[in-house]
């Protein structure tokens, strides 16, 4: 058990029998099982496929079989025991592969790692051609300590929040959960020349056919968490495991982020289906280097409110404040407000009460004193 799991364990010890005793405040909780928040699924519980693996022309069958040579449109089937292979971690410990081999085996092109060292994904070191068999330069060879996703951002997988869970994620893909699915090229234009730009699926849908195209396909994969094992009824209840491969818009899956203001609420909420809150567990001491985000306050108001509470000084009416610059008389009125307010809080005054210019802040229907 990690440092989370650990603290998830303590808070639901110290307040399960609370809960055993209110048993109105346990149904609540539970219920949140059935909100859209909880409902949809989470990235890091996912096993994603990119469009343009190369690994697909050595376990998939296309249809028609010279289709890559054209950047044709083509049909791609891949069977579910392939799938869990290309969705598996990728391991390159010390002393590392070399350069076309790893990409090889990451399913990417040789370029396109290059970036990933330039950015420090991956450890480089060179050796001596002729003790490796080959003439010439130095010869490249990569490595990492981490295991490499093959499908998430320069390789990373999710946050260490989440635990190691993706690491064996894929050995849960079941047995009809096959790919079946349309590739397209994608054609980009640079200048006078139309270069070639990777594939993308065409998206099959999960209720009705989608047909957008895109870079990734999803599988949403149930997991354990202690809602299962505390409301056991409300887990043999559920739905089987999904088999349809569809886009991040299709099965809704939210890009769950730990460095926003709400991320450890959402994060606890989501490991516990929604049975404890995140104030309600200790933060481990290994989160707390997780930068939070906060919304960052304007030392002037915005150009537009500026000039609305300009017009206004001068003597004008929301309405006609509102026709010189195209927008409505209400949106005027609240443009001078929002300035005026940001005004007196930068001068160091005290919040302006909206109730003080509530007829200031009206219909708009004032006419010009000019």
């Amino acid at each position: 058990m990690d440092a989370i799991d650990i603290a998830i364990a303590n808070a639901w010890n110290r307040l399960s029998p609370q809960l055993q005793r209110d048993r109105a405040e346990a149904l609540r909780r539970a219920q949140r099982l059935s909100a859209t928040t909880l409902r949809r699924p989470v990235r890091a519980w996912c096993c994603c496929l990119r469009a343009s693996d190369t690994r697909f022309t050595d376990v998939g069958e296309i249809d028609p079989p010279d289709a890559l040579r054209w950047r044709d449109e083509h049909t791609l089937r891949v069977p579910a025991a392939a799938l869990r292979k290309l969705c598996a971690p990728v391991h390159i410990p010390w002393p590392g592969l070399r350069w076309r081999d790893a990409a090889a085996k990451l399913g990417f092109h040789p370029e396109t790692l290059r970036a990933w060292v330039e950015r420090g994904v991956f450890g480089k070191r060179t050796q001596f051609p002729a003790t490796v068999g080959s003439r010439g330069k130095p010869v490249p060879f990569l490595w990492r300590r981490e295991p490499i996703d093959p499908a998430g951002e320069l390789g990373r997988g999710p946050h260490a929040a989440w635990g190691s869970l993706w690491l064996t994620l894929h050995e849960d893909i079941p047995d009809g959960a096959d790919l079946h699915v349309r590739r397209v090229a994608d054609w980009r234009v640079h200048g006078r020349e139309r270069r070639f730009n990777g594939w993308r699926f065409v998206c099959p849908g999960v209720v009705r056919p989608c047909g957008r195209p895109t870079d990734r396909l999803y599988l949403p994969i149930r997991v354990w968490t202690i809602h299962h094992a505390t409301v056991g009824a409300l887990a043999r209840g559920e739905a089987g495991a999904d088999t349809r491969w569809a886009c991040g818009d299709c099965h809704g899956v939210v890009f769950h982020s730990c460095s926003t203001v709400r991320g450890w609420n959402l994060l606890i909420s989501h490991l516990t289906s929604g049975l404890l809150y995140g104030h309600e567990v200790e933060r481990p001491y290994a989160l707390d280097d997780i930068p939070v985000k906060r919304r960052r306050k304007r030392p002037r108001p915005s150009p537009r409110a500026a000039m609305a509470l300009g017009m206004r000084e001068r003597g004008l009416s929301y309405k006609e404040i509102g026709r010189a610059m195209g927008i409505a008389a209400g949106t005027a009125s609240h443009n001078a407000y929002r300035a005026r307010r940001r005004r007196k809080a930068g001068e160091g005054g005290e919040e302006h009460d909206p109730c003080e210019d509530a007829k200031d802040r009206g219909t708009g229907e004032e006419k010009s004193t000019t």
